[in-house]
């Protein structure tokens, strides 16, 4: 199934009306609160979960992360699901606070907007604090519901992104995300609970091939992955292995390979896929070009078809081969060198060394990176006077080396967020920076 009308990636669909852009009911700003809406307008013939058919009239948004179904979930303990009396779908259950401190920097609010022209549900957390009035790290996540008929859904989680994952309370748990209906869980994403993984879920591709896009297609009240593991674009399974070596093995979709701390032997299928070591407790080493050289949970680990990693939450150095790779530190300080082929290299939080790797055409040749003193990011383009091409021109207080430097080292002096996509005449990699 092609989903041709869920648009995007991560990033927050906007242009839905309201002074934000995201609709125009807003929740009232609160810790642990809920507000009730009426989908008739868009599930006509309410939405079936689990064995039950639950009235369009009964939806709640939930402060804490969460919609439900049948009733409120206001709380945010998450030994608390499954509960009889609800159903709950769950894009980033923690214990958010949306009330004012009175100091800067302050939280966001929940938003949501019924599209019943084209039977679209979207609530938004936008730039959301933690309990107790702390927005000093923000989180930005978006649910939308979109109606097939009959009671069948597809539930699609979107993370702009993700900077805390647990409140202030001792007992407060990282985040859960996961859908459940009555009794039974019908979904739980393989990062809930982690916190180094749930920090990389908007840097890390989904389960659609795009990186912070999740898509649960929920049909006759089931999680139904098959339909995102068919032939074409962006569209694959989660894949996770256990303790011990494992083999993984993805179809025709974008596979996303989440092995363990064994030597496992990651197939992508023909569809191709990543890579994905965010449950790691530890940095690692990853060269896809000579797995022998891996280190940490990747030590042994083999690949065949597997042109994209995502990496930990810590220090990592990920190395590409000659395909087009698209490589993601997440947070911490990584190092990530792309080799030859285009590829994307997103750094993420943390002091970075990126290195775009070499030219493809035949006269090229390659230059070695110097290493870098510790510090902020750093770009290395390993061509003579590689520079940004006009028109896409570094941002304001960009660090480039003089022209005909045989190296440019870019320190990363950019503000948050901001992406290039350096095409066109000599290169074509991406670097991204936070």
């Amino acid at each position: 199934m092609a989903f041709k009308d869920i648009p995007g990636g991560g990033a927050l669909i906007g242009g839905l009306g309201g002074p934000r852009g995201y609709g125009d009911v807003v929740l009232p700003r609160n810790d642990d609160g809920w507000q009730r809406l009426d989908l008739g307008g868009v599930f006509a013939g309410g939405m079936r979960m689990g064995g039950t058919l639950f009235s369009p009239d009964a939806f709640y948004v939930n402060t804490n992360g969460t919609v439900s179904l049948g009733a409120p979930l206001a709380m945010n303990s998450h030994g608390d699901l499954p509960q009889p009396d609800k159903a709950v779908i769950a894009p980033f259950w923690a214990d958010v606070d949306t009330r004012l401190s009175g100091e800067a920097p302050e939280s966001g609010r929940i938003w949501a907007d019924l599209d019943a022209g084209n039977g679209v549900v979207t609530i938004t957390w936008s730039d959301v604090g933690a309990f107790r009035r702390d927005a000093e790290r923000t989180n930005a996540f978006q649910l939308q519901l979109f109606d097939r008929g009959g009671g069948d859904f597809d539930a699609v989680l979107r993370y702009d992104r993700v900077e805390w994952t647990k409140g202030a309370l001792l007992d407060s748990a990282h985040g859960w995300v996961g859908v459940t209906a009555g009794e039974d869980t019908l979904y739980e994403h393989p990062a809930s609970g982690l916190p180094d993984a749930l920090l990389g879920l908007d840097t890390r591709p989904g389960n659609a091939g795009e990186a912070g896009l999740w898509v649960l297609p929920f049909r006759d009240g089931a999680f139904d992955d098959e339909l995102i593991s068919g032939p074409g674009p962006g569209q694959g399974r989660v894949l996770e292995g256990g303790a011990g070596d494992d083999t993984l093995t993805g179809g025709a979709g974008y596979d996303t390979l989440m092995g363990s701390d064994g030597a496992d032997f990651l197939d992508a299928g023909a569809g191709g896929g990543v890579a994905d070591y965010g449950r790691a407790n530890g940095g690692i080493i990853v060269s896809l070009a000579d797995p022998s050289r891996n280190a940490g949970w990747a030590e042994g680990d083999t690949y065949l078809g597997v042109a994209d990693v995502a990496g930990t939450g810590h220090a990592d150095t990920l190395r590409g081969d000659g395909s087009d790779n698209r490589l993601g530190g997440g947070a911490g300080d990584d190092t990530l060198e792309g080799g030859a082929g285009n590829d994307r290299l997103d750094g993420g939080a943390g002091d970075d060394l990126i290195v775009g790797g070499t030219r493809s055409a035949p006269d090229a040749a390659p230059l070695s990176a110097r290493e870098l003193a510790p510090g902020p990011d750093a770009f290395v383009f390993a061509q003579p006077a590689v520079q940004p091409p006009a028109p896409v021109a570094p941002p304001a207080g960009a660090v480039a080396a003089p022209a005909g430097a045989p190296i440019a080292d870019v320190p990363d002096t950019f503000a948050p967020p901001e992406e290039e996509d350096f095409a066109g005449l000599v290169w074509d990699d991406a670097l991204a920076w936070a």
